[in-house]
């Protein structure tokens, strides 16, 4: 614990986050926030620098096109913010999908494109042209 010594760091953390989501007919729309901070004593931080993680920042904007299923959306998209650098990085991308909804379970494809609109000095990993086909089975608990 928390996580395998080769693709996590061996340190516990902290933080929040804040939701705020509304629907307006076929449309819906949110910004999600998370602050994590590192729990790690401050006087063992090289100078300059602060336990604080990147802030995320994730709006979302949805449309759904009557009682079709199909549906399009912003993909899965975090902005992040550097305390300590000052650094900001905004990827941007497109979703469109179809829902099927059967009587007891619900089946959801959909194809995705992803780039990055701001990343300029970002020291941090940005994406470059991501392509996504997803096919999701939802079955509910208690059959």
């Amino acid at each position: 614990m928390p996580g395998n010594k080769d693709v996590a760091k061996d340190e516990w953390g902290y933080g929040f986050a804040a939701a705020i989501v509304q629907t307006k007919g076929q449309w819906f729309f949110g910004l999600l926030f998370t602050q994590s901070f590192r729990a790690v004593d401050p006087r063992t931080l090289p100078a300059g620098t602060s336990d604080a993680n990147p802030l995320g920042i994730a709006p979302f904007v949805a449309y759904r096109f009557g009682t079709t299923g199909i549906y399009t959306q912003t993909a899965d998209l975090v902005a992040l913010y550097s305390w300590d650098k000052n650094q900001f990085y905004l990827p941007i991308g497109v979703r469109f999908g179809k829902v099927w909804v059967f009587e007891k379970s619900s089946l959801n494809v959909y194809g995705e494109y992803r780039t990055s609109m701001i990343y300029k000095n970002w020291d941090g990993s940005a994406v470059k042209n991501s392509y996504r086909f997803n096919v999701s089975y939802t079955i509910p608990v208690g059959l």
